[in-house]
């Protein structure tokens, strides 16, 4: 397939001057935490032939300008302040400070809709530059590069709609609410707040937000805490849709194996986690007294004390992590899996939450290492999820076909959930693995068997 060419791009602010906008947007613990990682990636992907390019991008671009005014720490830039003295430095958001958000457009005229959906094949490489043009960064890097980017990709037979947004800034529930309300003034050909149900909260409460402005990391220059990671090149990723029948049969049995009628079902997303980590690691072939670990992303704004909106702004999660030996977990079955999946889960609590968010006196976050390489080796790491809400996302282009990730954060084992293309109870999972692993799945019919 031919690179994608660049038609034209621009940079957007909001479409009026923002009060609140005039302050700095401080970073939480955990935002900092991920200032080595890559950004957070979605894109919706459509089949038409209806629409006029140059009309569509116009309208996406007065919308965009539209819904900054109400997520306009998207519009800014990250900012440092060093401490010379104490060989530390802060870094937050100036929301006023750099161009604007970055919007594109772009074609991919010899690849087709069923050329990225097709699920006897890879996901093809050209999807990584719907993204930002597939130019790398990590989330350190919105210094000087835009915090949010939105890239229209024309396709043969439809049009390609790439997000990306800051890690450091929010996470992936912001992202699809953001996308529906920028779908939503794209629709209308407004920005009322009749349009606009659902606006974001940026604010956090005074019990948490306390915890922060100012966190000093032990740190002055980028080098001394900034590692970029670029071995993806050899991975392989593939998209599998498991059915809502499916997902359900996969509840019963980790229930039916789990056998423990004092607690609340195991729900058929854990199940399918526990199923995918399984058949990873039997596809990895590890040694038995091997250690393998399975992290996933617990959404905290309900769980925290006082609870959050579901509409907040903000990275809101904790990765809750499970451990087996490789042995143990294949032996155990399906119910074994799920179940130390839950366990993990259910310890995230409103403590759990606040310590994600909230520094004692003194402390510093740590930085994660790209590529999930701090979690080993055998690690399984879901991201995204089933519950993401991109229904209203359409822009007047009808049913969404699919979703898709591109190069961000992508490391041998890491997995994506979306919402599945058959609707409600339907998960599509995006799977990256290294070659000879990728290759045994695929070989794998106790595997296969669930993927439709």
């Amino acid at each position: 397939m031919s690179p994608v060419k660049l038609i034209s791009e621009c940079f957007v602010r909001p479409k009026s001057d923002v009060e609140d906008s005039e302050r700095y947007h401080y970073l939480s613990p955990l935002a900092l935490h991920l200032i080595s990682l890559g950004n957070t990636q979605y894109g919706l992907l459509f089949r038409t032939s209806s629409y006029k390019s140059n009309n569509f991008f116009d309208n996406l671009k007065l919308s965009l300008s539209h819904a900054l005014v109400h997520f306009y720490p998207l519009a800014g830039r990250l900012v440092t302040k060093t401490y010379d003295e104490e060989h530390s430095c802060s870094i937050f958001v100036d929301c006023k400070s750099g161009p604007g958000a970055r919007l594109i457009h772009a074609s991919a005229s010899d690849v087709t809709v069923d050329n990225i959906v097709n699920p006897t094949t890879d996901v093809p490489l050209v999807v990584q530059s719907f993204f930002d043009l597939g130019e790398r960064q990590v989330n350190h890097d919105g210094h000087t590069r835009a915090l949010l980017s939105v890239q229209m990709t024309e396709v043969a037979d439809g049009l390609f709609i790439g997000c990306c947004i800051n890690h450091c800034v929010t996470d992936g529930t912001s992202l699809s609410h953001f996308l529906n309300v920028l779908s939503n003034i794209f629709v209308s050909g407004e920005g009322t707040k009749d349009v606009i149900l659902r606006k974001p909260v940026i604010k956090f409460p005074p019990s948490i937000s306390e915890g922060f402005p100012i966190i000093k990391l032990p740190f002055k220059e980028p080098n001394e805490f900034i590692t970029r990671f670029d071995k993806d090149h050899l991975l392989r990723d593939r998209v599998f849709h498991f059915s809502a029948a499916t997902m359900s049969k996969l509840k019963i049995k980790a229930n039916a194996e789990a056998n423990n009628s004092s607690m609340p079902q195991l729900s058929s997303f854990k199940a399918l986690c526990g199923f995918i980590w399984q058949s990873i690691t039997r596809a990895r072939n590890l040694p038995s007294e091997e250690e393998t670990k399975f992290a996933m992303a617990v959404n905290i704004r309900s769980r925290i004390e006082p609870p959050l909106s579901p509409d907040h702004l903000a990275n809101c999660f904790v990765a809750a992590t499970a451990t087996a030996k490789a042995g143990e977990l294949l032996k155990n079955g399906l119910g074994y899996a799920t179940m130390l999946i839950h366990d993990e889960v259910d310890t995230v609590n409103a403590e759990t939450a606040r310590e994600a968010l909230v520094l004692s006196s003194g402390e510093s976050p740590t930085i994660e290492s790209p590529g999930f390489i701090s979690l080993g080796t055998n690690c399984v790491v879901m991201g995204g999820s089933p519950r993401f809400d991109f229904s209203g996302a359409e822009f007047g282009l009808g049913k969404l076909v699919a979703i898709r990730t591109g190069y961000t954060n992508r490391a041998d084992g890491k997995l994506t959930a979306f919402p599945g293309r058959d609707g409600p109870g339907s998960v599509d999972l995006q799977v990256g693995l290294l070659p000879e692993y990728m290759s045994a799945l695929l070989l794998d019919e106790e595997f296969m068997n669930y993927v439709s």
